[in-house]
């Protein structure tokens, strides 16, 4: 589990991106939806030639999701209970 993705989306969100879902009891912000990334044009947005992707690190692993294609990709975060910091 990666404790702190990076922010990298069009709109305005925390740098460390809010859980998309609740999953324990002191999640008061989290998010409804998932985070979409795309690589076409939605919703009348020009938002062609970006490259949806995703990056998220902890000190013993990196990850990272990459979507060239022209269907949407969502990510969805979420903290469990047992991995939350003491």
């Amino acid at each position: 589990m990666l404790d702190h993705p990076p922010s990298s989306l069009k709109y305005a969100s925390p740098l460390s991106l809010r859980t998309t879902f609740r999953t324990y009891f002191a999640d008061k912000e989290a998010y409804t939806n998932p985070y979409r990334l795309w690589n076409l044009d939605v919703f009348d947005y020009e938002i062609y030639g970006t490259i949806p992707f995703l990056l998220a690190r902890r000190a013993e692993t990196i990850v990272g999701a990459f979507w060239l294609t022209q269907n949407s990709l969502r990510c969805t975060k979420t903290i469990y209970q047992d991995h939350l910091p003491p």
